[in-house]
């Protein structure tokens, strides 16, 4: 009877013990996910922004060439293609459109796939944004101009010859 006492108490302490550490080991693993989910999305959040704020840096020197030149719109895509396709491996495509956002011209820069598209495709809501567009730049989703819903798309307004172009940056955002 000693023997079977003796047994159970051991049986009930081992459980007690397994029990507990289980616990503990496992408050450990749910502590040391959490850190690293949270070290994870902190880096992509830093990625994105620095791929943003890379993005916006691309538009202020687009803005630039495409201001100061006295070239031709067809003309200034093709120098904006060289003076940002071999810094800027995130930018996917470049898009002229006239005043009504039909297409005009387009270069692809790390894709070979040319948009099949008449017209940038976007609400209301930003169209008129966009049509308020004078000096600055706006950053919007891609809408029809990438296939990827995620991507972004920088906004340039340049005037030439009293008729208003707009130049869109299309980036890939997971870059």
């Amino acid at each position: 009877m000693k023997n079977w006492r003796a047994a159970a108490i051991t049986a009930v302490i081992g459980l007690v013990l397994t029990i507990t550490a289980t616990y503990l080991l496992e408050q450990h693993d749910h502590r040391r996910i959490s850190e690293r989910i949270q070290a994870d999305a902190q880096s992509l959040e830093a990625n994105l922004r620095s791929n943003i704020i890379r993005l916006l840096y691309a538009g202020e020197l687009a803005g630039e060439l495409l201001k100061t030149s006295t070239s031709s719109p067809a003309t200034q895509l093709a120098q904006l293609r060289q003076a940002i396709a071999p810094y800027y491996p995130a930018i996917q495509r470049i898009v002229m459109f006239d005043h009504e956002f039909k297409l005009i011209e387009q270069y692809t820069l790390s894709t070979d796939i040319p948009l099949a598209i008449e017209q940038f495709d976007a609400p209301p809501f930003e169209l008129a944004r966009l049509e308020e567009l004078l000096v600055s730049t706006l950053l919007t989703q891609a809408f029809n101009l990438s296939p990827d819903p995620h991507d972004m798309a920088l906004f340039l307004a340049v005037e030439h010859q009293q008729q208003r172009y707009y130049f869109a940056l299309v980036m890939d955002m997971e870059l």
